[in-house]
């Protein structure tokens, strides 16, 4: 890729050994490739970006061979962990008796290395012990395996997460592992196709709701989701996510409203970081670099995506309405 003023005076990326641009001036979270060679440019480290780019810094790695690669570090979080998938006192369990253990954890200066975890059982002393896999930055999962004897018993979960820098953080959490039974926990009654319900933004909905409310299921979707609300239409639920690396992960997913599975999942450009509408059984996604997707809703399939008019900083990041 040449870069210059005239034919004879300009630069070869590539045959320079270029690695990468780094700016900052847009302040935005952005990276594009010039054939190999990106140029990057990064959100402050303490406020973030205009472009609502989260506070963080970009760590860059240039390996012995000349591989370049960086990654983004989110600012303020010191050993932070969370227990997601355990809601008060009560626990999801999927249809096969599995418990759904996500943690959410993150230490701003040093990467996680490992996160553990050990079950005791009430009464019976059991323990179930083992490793969780990362699923996200963020985010370490897995679907634990009790033994019948723990159903209707509270279980205690420890989970310990280790850093690169040596540092440990631990969590605890007493909830009640009850195995699923037949009666319907989620119902998706009433459709949520835009931001606050519908195209006037009332945000009303009339299903009627019967506390005590509780934790159904948890899903990863592979990559954060970020200002993007979710959807609901025709028992399903919608999400977009997010790729702040650039690696191909951003996506927009539909979701079994009653027990989370998956039923399908659409590759996009960029991330997508505002509301998404569905009307006439369509879904519309719009991602930073302003692509617009009409897909169906039920497949993913996209009927097809223009490319707006958006040569403007920062990323288009506006809302649908439909």
């Amino acid at each position: 890729m040449r870069f210059g003023v005239s034919d004879t005076d300009y630069i070869d990326l590539e045959k320079a050994n270029v690695k990468a641009w780094i700016y900052g001036h847009w302040h935005v979270n952005h990276i594009r490739y010039h054939k190999s060679v990106p140029s990057i440019c990064t959100s402050t480290l303490t406020c973030g970006g205009i472009d609502h780019a989260s506070a963080a810094f970009r760590v860059f790695s240039v390996e012995g061979d000349g591989r370049f690669s960086s990654e983004l570090r989110y600012s303020f979080l010191d050993r932070k962990i969370c227990l997601a998938s355990l809601d008060g006192e009560e626990a999801p369990v999927d249809g096969k008796g599995n418990l759904p253990l996500s943690v959410n954890v993150y230490h701003t200066v040093s990467p996680v290395l490992s996160v553990s975890y050990a079950i005791t059982c009430e009464s019976s002393g059991t323990v179930v012990s083992g490793s969780l896999a990362q699923r996200t930055n963020f985010c370490w999962h897995d679907d634990v395996r009790l033994p019948e004897s723990c159903d209707g018993k509270y279980v205690t979960v420890k989970v310990t997460a280790n850093f690169s820098d040596g540092e440990t953080v631990q969590a605890l959490r007493r909830v009640r592992y009850v195995r699923p039974g037949s009666e319907q926990l989620v119902r998706a009654d009433e459709d949520w196709t835009n931001l606050l319900s519908d195209a006037s933004h009332r945000g009303l909905n009339h299903s009627r709701v019967r506390p005590p409310l509780k934790l159904a299921w948890i899903k990863n979707a592979g990559s954060n989701i970020y200002m993007s609300s979710p959807l609901v239409w025709d028992k399903k639920v919608f999400v977009a996510t997010v790729d702040e690396d650039f690696r191909g992960r951003a996506s927009v997913q539909a979701l079994d409203a009653a027990s989370g599975d998956v039923l399908w999942k659409t590759p996009v450009k960029a991330s997508v970081k505002n509301s998404m509408a569905i009307t006439d059984g369509l879904l519309f996604a719009q991602d930073v670099w302003a692509n617009l997707y009409a897909m169906d809703a039920r497949t993913g399939e996209v009927k097809w995506m223009k490319r707006m008019a958006w040569n403007q900083v920062p990323p288009l990041n506006g809302g649908l309405v439909a």
